[in-house]
């Protein structure tokens, strides 16, 4: 019993020490993001953003310092790129040889006592891209999630001391979207509000209870769907994932780490995506102090059986990663000194081929003589080198 209460100890005093927030991750973390069309490369780290093309590794010159960025996304059919920064605001920048900003909109989710703007958190495009959702703020209280309709630029919602901690849009659907509360997992639909203004009661009127058994509050990090949006796999408790499926409600362990050693809660579980055939999921793994013993790492696990199919050590705590819209390579972030832009080819990135089969490459061939993309042709050149080896 005392050895138990000194686990629950520890693991607490870790968990106190991290915001469990739409992005959670300690700023010298990496994002990386890949536009829908392949061509550009958004890279994140000390809230630092540089955009690489895709083709010649190099970086984009930006008019603007965008420092201080929390999250990005990337449109699902155009190059424009939502970018949440700590002062409270989105930028929506048009990426070309010569990136543009489109417009600036403002959260307004208020000040903290030091009379600083609440960072945005999260921006998530809807699947076709006419809505934009925003959230963050100071969890719960000043916690806000807001929904625009991007052809006007205004804001169609806002959802303010709800306890909500994370959305996602339902696949191929602009209406619906579910949240991660502490009050579980709930289902709002955009055709259904008796109001554009959600506080505590008005959010549970007008939000649907999956019914599931999930401990949420504080300590469920994102969720990730399925391709076919009838699965969820929840991070829950930072080093497991948790299947929920929508049809049958119901919960089933997926996967854990396994530890090379005694230490409760050293890795974190910070994004994982399927691919789209759904018989793999891909995570990263941020150590919470890394060494050259215990690395981060990005692991691809069978997403039947939670197997373990591979596993590969990386320099640098990954917030997020990129997968190529061909799906023929992953891309995650490297160290780099704070303060530094390296303009080398791909400075600050790495490339993973995932799991390269032939069957996979006959796939991949396929599909590149179809796209006729650069990117596709280098995703193809890549895995045929990986299968070399």
């Amino acid at each position: 019993m005392r050895n138990l209460t000194i686990m629950l100890a520890l693991t607490l005093t870790l968990l106190s020490s991290i915001r469990f927030d739409s992005f959670a991750q300690p700023l010298d973390t990496i994002l990386t993001s890949w536009s829908a069309d392949g061509q550009w490369i958004a890279w994140v780290q000390h809230g630092n953003l540089q955009i690489f093309d895709a083709i010649s590794g190099s970086t984009l010159p930006l008019t603007e310092t965008y420092g201080d960025v929390r999250d990005v996304d990337w449109h699902p059919q155009d190059n424009l790129l939502a970018i949440g920064r700590n002062q409270g605001d989105m930028v929506i920048l048009e990426v070309t040889t010569s990136p543009t900003i489109i417009t600036i909109l403002t959260h307004g989710l208020g000040k903290d006592l030091d009379n600083n703007p609440f960072g945005v958190e999260q921006v998530l495009w809807s699947p076709t891209g006419i809505r934009l959702l925003s959230s963050g703020g100071s969890y719960p209280d000043n916690f806000r999630t807001q929904i625009w309709d991007m052809s006007t630029q205004t804001r169609i919602l806002s959802a303010h001391n709800t306890s909500v901690s994370r959305g996602l849009w339902f696949p191929n659907d602009d209406t619906r979207l579910v949240f991660n509360t502490g009050d579980g997992y709930r289902i709002l639909d955009l055709n259904i509000l008796t109001t554009n203004e959600l506080d505590y009661n008005a959010f549970h009127t007008n939000t649907q209870r999956i019914n599931a058994d999930i401990v949420t509050y504080l300590i469920s990090w994102p969720s990730h769907w399925s391709p076919d949006g009838q699965n969820l796999i929840i991070i829950f408790a930072s080093d497991q994932m948790l299947r929920v499926d929508l049809t049958t409600e119901t919960v089933t362990p997926f996967a854990k780490l396994r530890y090379q050693e005694n230490a409760i809660g050293s890795s974190l579980i910070t994004d994982a995506k399927w691919n789209e055939t759904r018989t793999e999921l891909y995570t990263s793994v941020t150590r919470l102090a890394i060494d050259s013993n215990n690395p981060s790492q990005f692991i691809i696990w069978d997403a039947v059986t939670g197997a373990e199919l591979a596993v590969y050590p990386t320099d640098a705590p990954i917030a997020e990663f990129g997968v190529s819209p061909f799906g023929g390579r992953i891309v995650i972030g490297t160290a780099m000194p704070q303060g530094q832009s390296v303009n080398a080819p791909f400075a600050g990135l790495q490339f993973i081929v995932p799991n390269p089969t032939d069957a996979r490459l006959a796939e991949l061939t396929q599909t590149c003589a179809q796209a006729e993309s650069a990117v596709c042709d280098a995703d193809l050149a890549a895995m045929q080198a990986a299968l070399a080896q």
